[in-house]
């Protein structure tokens, strides 16, 4: 069994015992009583430290630098830096194209189409091939060859790139491109350093988010979460660490949380929008503090005034966003493309989607064996029973509205994970919005229901890594473990989140009608301050 995969599930087993230590320790405090140990902080340093260190990569390679994944960052790197010639669809042809030229032959291979998913060799593509040069200028074309032929040398063998060539592509939003594509152009990955150089923009942004919550709770809440990262299964194929920009969306969120507990909720606005606008579904992120914004109305017959200014903020932000995007392309016709493709990418359920969707076409599916050939839509069983599943997740938005009415304010937007859980389900990693859910839980382990939950939290990853040394999924690349995993790991990790979104909505609903939590004595913030309480030396790393 190979090193790496013990040190993640030794460390995801220490940070359970360690969270109901430091909760122990946090009621002693609480009750007026003597800590019950002094090395909490120690460990709790080293399990940052070996965290960082997992989620770097550094121990998987001899090179003293992060995991680069060339993989995602080939769709994003030139999704992005080609969007005016290539679009949403014609990416992996021209690919073709370029390749047939670096090589001076047809490279006989197949690629994915974008409108229906679905092979077409490179024979059929080269037939059209004037008309996927003609979409470049003859300078541009020169150079996205030689960015083609970059990528093609740094992903090794053929195997690996038409497994590149048959992803399904490039989602990021026309907000996105305008963002990245001044990034992509300034930073050429014929460059050696150039693709480690577009990697280190997720981890800054990482590093923001942290300090942010060290500075809006406490330290010891900030390493918890690096920790919580660092171990989370869904992130240890590195498809998205080592990727270029991918993470900005959930930094933002976790910003916003911050800014919401900080009570600056323009900020929080804005930054919602943000993420909203480069990743569309982040947007139902708002539902938790519009419930108790309806909430506020129905019972004082008033609109608060900080919910009106974050919604407000809100607005104006993803408009200009919007409008500026337009602006930059120069027509609608890059939003008309990116709604048509991510349409149908929502109904195509392959088998590394998790979430609700996936379990319940699990339960009334009768697949004996892989994942059904048809995406949800096409299937007529699934088209059958799409009525029931829109039925149960309207009960779900229903009992959310209930749920989150005396939740505090900063707790509504990790809240919102329960409702892409439901509503949506997103490829595995980006599961990563389960960072997020666990600042409803680490600011507050004088609970007894939060340090719960944050050990089911950590708990899924340790099911997950059993999971895979039992399928014997450790003598594969991570990419490989996790296709192979294919249906039965989806429906399985699918069915462990559902435990965590139960358990967050009882929680919510016990905030709510049976016992109104108190103020968090974590990181506590009066009105108007933006300053927190220090830490004991004994208790805070």
């Amino acid at each position: 069994m190979p090193l790496i995969m013990l040190t993640r599930l030794a460390i995801t087993i220490a940070a359970i015992i360690l969270v109901y230590r430091l909760s122990a320790g946090d009621r002693d405090e609480q009750a007026g009583r003597p800590r019950r140990d002094r090395w909490s902080s120690d460990v709790l340093s080293n399990l940052v430290l070996l965290s960082i260190v997992l989620y770097l990569g550094l121990m998987m390679y001899p090179m003293p630098w992060v995991k680069v994944h060339h993989h995602d960052i080939f769709h994003y790197y030139m999704g992005a830096k080609y969007s005016p010639e290539v679009g949403y669809t014609v990416l992996y042809e021209s690919t073709v194209v370029a390749e047939s030229e670096n090589l001076g032959r047809d490279p006989r291979y197949s690629v994915r189409r974008m409108d229906n998913y679905r092979p077409i060799r490179s024979s059929q593509v080269l037939r059209r091939a004037d008309e996927y040069r003609a979409r470049f200028t003859p300078e541009r074309w020169e150079e996205f060859k030689r960015d083609v032929a970059v990528f093609r040398e740094r992903l090794g063998g053929e195997g690996r790139w038409t497994i590149v060539l048959g992803d399904n592509g490039y989602n990021a939003t026309p907000v996105w491109n305008m963002i990245a594509r001044p990034i992509t152009n300034a930073i050429s990955v014929q460059w050696p350093p150039g693709t480690f150089l577009l990697a280190c923009f997720d981890i800054a942004l990482l590093i923001l988010a942290f300090v942010s919550i060290g500075r809006t709770f406490d330290r010891r809440t900030a390493w918890l979460a690096v920790v919580f990262l660092g171990t989370l299964v869904t992130m240890a194929d590195g498809t998205i660490r080592g990727a270029f920009l991918r993470l900005d969306w959930l930094v933002m969120l976790v910003l916003a949380t911050c800014a919401l507990k900080r009570n600056r909720y323009k900020t929080a606005g804005a930054l919602v929008a943000y993420a909203g606008m480069v990743r569309i579904f982040p947007m139902v992120f708002l539902f938790g503090l519009g419930a108790k914004a309806a909430w506020d109305f129905l019972t004082t017959r008033r609109l608060n005034r900080r919910h009106v200014e974050f919604f407000l903020v809100f607005a104006l932000v993803a408009a200009a966003l919007f409008t500026l995007s337009i602006s930059v392309s120069g027509s609608f016709e890059d939003w008309e493309t990116f709604w048509a493709k991510i349409r149908f990418h929502d109904t195509h359920m392959s088998p590394l989607r998790v979430g609700f969707k996936t379990l319940f076409l699990a339960a009334v599916s009768p697949f004996m064996e892989g994942w059904p050939p048809s995406p949800m839509g096409r299937s007529a069983r699934a088209e059958e029973v799409q009525g029931l599943l829109w039925s149960l997740q309207a009960l779900v938005l229903i009992g959310a509205f209930f749920a989150v009415r005396r939740v505090e304010d900063y707790e509504t937007i990790p809240f919102g994970w329960v409702l892409v859980y439901f509503l949506a389900a997103p490829t595995h990693y980006y599961q990563v919005v389960l960072l997020p859910l666990s600042l409803l839980f680490i600011p507050k382990l004088v609970q007894r229901v939060r340090v719960h939950g944050l050990a089911l939290l950590f708990g899924i990853s340790v099911v997950g890594y059993l999971l895979m040394i039992r399928l014997n999924l450790n003598r594969v690349s991570p990419v490989e473990a996790w296709r192979r995993f294919d249906y039965a790991a989806s429906v399985s990790f699918s069915g462990m989140l559902l435990l965590v979104a139960l358990y967050v909505l009882g929680l919510s609903f016990y905030t709510s009608f049976i016992r109104p939590a108190p103020p968090s004595s974590a990181g506590a913030i009066a009105p108007g301050s933006g300053s927190t309480r220090s830490d004991p030396p004994t208790a805070r790393g």
